[in-house]
């Protein structure tokens, strides 16, 4: 388990928390929003986080492809904050979890 670093752990469950208020309505954003509370969970249950941060970036992976296939007209609407999700999941959720001790 990794050293439990209580100031990057809690950015971290505030970025979560504010990419899930975000992320806009639809079936697959549902899914994304699912493996954030499910990061989140892992997270404060302090076990599970690796495997729970990779699942949100598999689901956010398929959540992109769908909107580069152009397969979903409202989210063609929404792709912009997804762009933004996946890049603040890059640059700013890793890197707090990296700093906690996570291997992700």
């Amino acid at each position: 388990m990794p050293q439990q670093d209580p100031e990057p752990l809690e950015s971290a469950r505030r970025l979560i928390e504010t990419f899930a208020e975000r992320l806009p309505q639809g079936e697959r954003e549902d899914d994304v929003r699912r493996s954030l509370m499910a990061t989140l969970q892992a997270l404060r249950d302090r076990q599970g986080a690796e495997d729970a941060v990779r699942q949100l970036v598999q689901t956010l992976h398929q959540l992109d492809e769908d909107r580069a296939g152009g397969r979903r007209r409202e989210f063609q609407r929404n792709a912009p904050a997804v762009g933004r999700l996946l890049e603040a999941l890059q640059e700013e959720l890793l890197p707090l979890l990296r700093r906690a001790g996570y291997r992700v």
